[in-house]
Protein backbone atom coordinates (compact mmCIF):
# COMPACT_ATOMS: atom_id res chain seq x y z
CA UNK A 1 0.00 0.00 0.00
CA UNK A 2 3.15 2.46 0.98
CA UNK A 3 4.76 1.66 -2.60
CA UNK A 4 1.44 2.61 -4.29
CA UNK A 5 0.66 5.74 -2.59
CA UNK A 6 4.21 6.59 -3.58
CA UNK A 7 4.13 6.00 -7.41
CA UNK A 8 0.30 7.34 -6.69
CA UNK A 9 2.14 10.41 -6.24
CA UNK A 10 4.97 10.58 -8.17
CA UNK A 11 2.36 10.83 -10.70
CA UNK A 12 1.03 13.85 -10.02
CA UNK A 13 3.86 15.19 -9.47
CA UNK A 14 5.09 14.54 -12.56
CA UNK A 15 2.43 15.83 -14.29
CA UNK A 16 1.96 19.27 -12.21
CA UNK A 17 5.62 19.95 -12.98
CA UNK A 18 5.06 19.16 -16.44
CA UNK A 19 2.02 21.71 -16.71
CA UNK A 20 3.99 23.86 -15.36
CA UNK A 21 6.75 24.03 -17.39
CA UNK A 22 4.18 24.16 -20.26
CA UNK A 23 2.41 26.67 -18.91
CA UNK A 24 5.67 28.72 -17.97
CA UNK A 25 7.83 28.30 -20.49
CA UNK A 26 5.99 28.12 -23.48
CA UNK A 27 2.47 29.16 -23.07
CA UNK A 28 2.26 32.73 -21.30
CA UNK A 29 5.69 33.94 -22.63
CA UNK A 30 3.90 33.85 -26.06
CA UNK A 31 1.20 36.14 -24.87
CA UNK A 32 3.53 38.70 -24.48
CA UNK A 33 2.98 38.74 -20.83
CA UNK A 34 6.75 38.14 -20.26
CA UNK A 35 10.03 36.75 -21.88
CA UNK A 36 12.31 34.48 -19.97
CA UNK A 37 15.93 34.28 -20.90
CA UNK A 38 18.48 32.40 -19.88
CA UNK A 39 22.45 33.81 -18.77
CA UNK A 40 24.72 32.32 -20.91
CA UNK A 41 27.86 34.29 -19.65
CA UNK A 42 29.36 36.03 -16.43
CA UNK A 43 29.59 39.21 -17.31
CA UNK A 44 26.45 40.61 -14.74
CA UNK A 45 28.03 38.71 -11.47
CA UNK A 46 26.98 38.81 -8.81
CA UNK A 47 23.21 39.94 -10.09
CA UNK A 48 22.90 36.74 -11.60
CA UNK A 49 25.31 33.92 -13.08
CA UNK A 50 25.16 31.97 -16.32
CA UNK A 51 22.89 28.86 -16.22
CA UNK A 52 20.29 31.27 -14.13
CA UNK A 53 17.04 32.65 -16.06
CA UNK A 54 16.05 35.78 -15.50
CA UNK A 55 12.20 37.11 -16.31
CA UNK A 56 11.60 40.03 -18.40
CA UNK A 57 8.60 42.03 -18.40
CA UNK A 58 7.39 44.54 -21.34
CA UNK A 59 7.80 48.80 -20.79
CA UNK A 60 7.43 51.38 -23.62
CA UNK A 61 10.90 52.43 -24.61
CA UNK A 62 10.25 56.13 -23.20
CA UNK A 63 10.01 54.51 -19.91
CA UNK A 64 14.05 53.32 -19.89
CA UNK A 65 15.68 54.73 -17.26
CA UNK A 66 19.69 54.30 -16.41
CA UNK A 67 19.99 51.66 -13.60
CA UNK A 68 17.71 49.21 -15.04
CA UNK A 69 18.87 46.29 -16.94
CA UNK A 70 17.01 45.68 -20.32
CA UNK A 71 17.18 42.54 -22.63
CA UNK A 72 18.19 43.50 -26.33
CA UNK A 73 19.56 42.58 -29.20
CA UNK A 74 23.64 44.12 -30.06
CA UNK A 75 23.55 46.12 -33.36
CA UNK A 76 27.16 44.15 -33.95
CA UNK A 77 28.42 41.22 -34.65
CA UNK A 78 25.86 38.27 -34.83
CA UNK A 79 23.23 40.81 -33.21
CA UNK A 80 22.74 37.56 -29.93
CA UNK A 81 20.74 39.29 -27.31
CA UNK A 82 22.54 40.42 -23.82
CA UNK A 83 20.81 41.36 -20.67
CA UNK A 84 23.10 44.57 -19.11
CA UNK A 85 22.21 47.66 -17.15
CA UNK A 86 21.78 51.30 -19.12
CA UNK A 87 24.64 53.85 -17.82
CA UNK A 88 23.93 56.24 -19.58
CA UNK A 89 20.88 57.48 -22.20
CA UNK A 90 22.42 59.14 -25.15
CA UNK A 91 19.58 60.41 -26.83
CA UNK A 92 15.52 60.54 -26.07
CA UNK A 93 12.82 60.03 -28.22
CA UNK A 94 10.36 57.62 -29.50
CA UNK A 95 13.51 55.32 -30.45
CA UNK A 96 16.26 56.27 -27.43
CA UNK A 97 19.73 55.25 -27.54
CA UNK A 98 21.16 53.95 -24.70
CA UNK A 99 24.72 52.94 -23.51
CA UNK A 100 24.71 49.69 -20.96
CA UNK A 101 27.07 47.87 -19.56
CA UNK A 102 27.99 44.37 -17.35
CA UNK A 103 27.89 44.43 -13.32
CA UNK A 104 31.20 41.97 -13.91
CA UNK A 105 33.05 44.48 -16.35
CA UNK A 106 34.76 47.25 -15.19
CA UNK A 107 34.38 49.30 -19.17
CA UNK A 108 31.02 50.29 -20.96
CA UNK A 109 29.74 47.98 -23.90
CA UNK A 110 31.53 49.09 -26.97
CA UNK A 111 28.31 50.05 -28.70
CA UNK A 112 25.28 51.64 -28.39
CA UNK A 113 22.21 50.49 -28.81
CA UNK A 114 19.15 52.41 -30.30
CA UNK A 115 16.15 50.97 -29.08
CA UNK A 116 13.85 49.97 -32.13
CA UNK A 117 9.76 49.33 -31.92
CA UNK A 118 7.80 50.52 -29.53
CA UNK A 119 8.76 47.85 -26.64
CA UNK A 120 11.74 47.42 -24.23
CA UNK A 121 12.01 44.19 -21.63
CA UNK A 122 13.10 44.83 -18.45
CA UNK A 123 14.30 42.83 -15.94
CA UNK A 124 12.20 42.05 -13.01
CA UNK A 125 13.69 38.60 -11.30
CA UNK A 126 15.94 35.86 -11.56
CA UNK A 127 14.99 32.23 -11.24
CA UNK A 128 18.97 30.42 -10.14
CA UNK A 129 20.11 27.73 -12.58
CA UNK A 130 16.82 27.19 -14.07
CA UNK A 131 18.39 28.29 -17.53
CA UNK A 132 20.40 25.39 -17.05
CA UNK A 133 17.58 22.81 -16.84
CA UNK A 134 16.04 24.08 -19.75
CA UNK A 135 19.43 24.19 -21.61
CA UNK A 136 19.33 20.62 -20.96
CA UNK A 137 16.16 19.11 -21.94
CA UNK A 138 16.81 20.98 -25.29
CA UNK A 139 19.68 18.90 -25.86
CA UNK A 140 19.23 15.66 -28.40
CA UNK A 141 20.01 12.89 -25.68
CA UNK A 142 16.89 14.21 -23.95
CA UNK A 143 15.08 14.37 -27.21
CA UNK A 144 16.06 10.62 -27.77
CA UNK A 145 14.97 10.06 -24.09
CA UNK A 146 11.56 11.61 -24.57
CA UNK A 147 10.51 9.77 -27.65
CA UNK A 148 11.75 6.15 -26.01
CA UNK A 149 10.77 6.82 -22.72
CA UNK A 150 7.47 8.78 -22.69
CA UNK A 151 5.69 6.14 -24.45
CA UNK A 152 7.17 3.70 -21.94
CA UNK A 153 6.11 6.10 -18.80
CA UNK A 154 2.28 6.23 -20.30
CA UNK A 155 2.35 2.38 -20.63
CA UNK A 156 3.33 1.93 -17.06
CA UNK A 157 0.54 4.51 -15.64
CA UNK A 158 -2.25 2.98 -17.78
CA UNK A 159 -1.10 -0.82 -16.05
CA UNK A 160 -1.02 1.38 -13.00
CA UNK A 161 -4.45 2.43 -13.45
CA UNK A 162 -5.78 -0.59 -14.85
CA UNK A 163 -4.00 -2.96 -11.31
CA UNK A 164 -5.69 -0.13 -9.27
CA UNK A 165 -9.50 -0.50 -10.77
CA UNK A 166 -8.84 -4.38 -10.44
CA UNK A 167 -8.05 -4.24 -7.06
CA UNK A 168 -10.86 -2.41 -5.70
CA UNK A 169 -13.62 -4.56 -7.57
CA UNK A 170 -11.94 -7.49 -5.98
CA UNK A 171 -11.63 -5.60 -2.64
CA UNK A 172 -15.11 -4.57 -2.78
CA UNK A 173 -16.58 -8.17 -3.76
CA UNK A 174 -14.32 -9.43 -0.45
CA UNK A 175 -16.17 -7.60 1.74
CA UNK A 176 -19.20 -7.45 0.27
CA UNK A 177 -22.28 -10.36 1.49
CA UNK A 178 -22.52 -13.53 -1.14
CA UNK A 179 -25.50 -12.37 -2.09
CA UNK A 180 -23.99 -8.79 -3.14
CA UNK A 181 -21.48 -10.46 -4.78
CA UNK A 182 -23.52 -12.55 -7.20
CA UNK A 183 -25.55 -9.33 -8.34
CA UNK A 184 -22.49 -7.42 -8.91
CA UNK A 185 -21.10 -10.60 -11.30
CA UNK A 186 -24.52 -10.59 -12.81
CA UNK A 187 -24.45 -6.63 -13.45
CA UNK A 188 -21.35 -6.68 -14.67
CA UNK A 189 -21.52 -9.86 -17.11
CA UNK A 190 -24.98 -8.25 -18.24
CA UNK A 191 -22.69 -4.83 -19.48
CA UNK A 192 -20.63 -7.12 -21.99
CA UNK A 193 -21.44 -7.81 -25.20
CA UNK A 194 -21.47 -11.41 -25.41
CA UNK A 195 -21.90 -13.38 -29.18
CA UNK A 196 -21.76 -16.50 -28.48
CA UNK A 197 -23.45 -19.65 -27.58
CA UNK A 198 -25.98 -20.16 -24.27
CA UNK A 199 -24.25 -19.93 -21.32
CA UNK A 200 -25.66 -19.86 -17.20
CA UNK A 201 -24.55 -16.67 -14.96
CA UNK A 202 -25.90 -17.09 -11.30
CA UNK A 203 -28.66 -19.29 -12.79
CA UNK A 204 -29.50 -16.60 -15.25
CA UNK A 205 -29.66 -17.96 -18.96
CA UNK A 206 -28.29 -15.68 -21.33
CA UNK A 207 -28.73 -16.75 -25.06
CA UNK A 208 -26.84 -15.92 -27.90
CA UNK A 209 -26.91 -12.85 -29.48
CA UNK A 210 -30.66 -11.58 -28.40
CA UNK A 211 -30.35 -12.32 -24.58
CA UNK A 212 -34.09 -13.06 -25.09
CA UNK A 213 -35.50 -15.79 -23.39
CA UNK A 214 -36.35 -18.71 -26.13
CA UNK A 215 -40.15 -18.91 -25.85
CA UNK A 216 -42.07 -21.53 -24.87
CA UNK A 217 -43.77 -23.52 -26.84
CA UNK A 218 -45.98 -26.78 -25.85
CA UNK A 219 -47.29 -29.24 -28.56
CA UNK A 220 -49.89 -30.92 -26.43
CA UNK A 221 -51.37 -33.98 -27.86
CA UNK A 222 -54.96 -35.41 -25.90
CA UNK A 223 -55.59 -39.13 -26.61
CA UNK A 224 -58.63 -40.00 -28.82
CA UNK A 225 -60.84 -42.91 -28.01
CA UNK A 226 -62.22 -45.60 -30.57
CA UNK A 227 -65.31 -43.96 -32.25
CA UNK A 228 -65.09 -40.44 -30.22
CA UNK A 229 -65.27 -37.29 -33.06
CA UNK A 230 -62.28 -36.49 -33.68
CA UNK A 231 -61.30 -32.57 -33.80
CA UNK A 232 -60.21 -30.69 -36.37
CA UNK A 233 -56.19 -29.26 -36.54
CA UNK A 234 -53.83 -28.69 -38.51
CA UNK A 235 -51.48 -31.88 -37.24
CA UNK A 236 -54.67 -33.96 -37.14
CA UNK A 237 -55.41 -36.46 -40.72
CA UNK A 238 -59.27 -37.59 -41.46
CA UNK A 239 -60.41 -40.67 -41.27
CA UNK A 240 -60.06 -42.50 -44.66
CA UNK A 241 -63.64 -43.24 -45.98
CA UNK A 242 -64.84 -46.55 -47.71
Amino acid sequence: MAIRTAWVFLQRALLAVGLLMLLGLAILPRLGLYRPVTVLSGSMRPTYSPGDMIIDVPEPVSAVRVGQIISYQVPTGIHQVESHRVTRILAGGAHPVVQTQGDANNWPDPWTAKLEGATAWREVAVLPHLGSVVNALRGSAIRVAAVLIAPALLALLLLAEIWGASDKLGAGEKHGTPEENRERRERRVSRERYFGPERRVGGDRRIGRSRMPKPAIAWLAQPVSAGQAQSSGPWQSQPASD
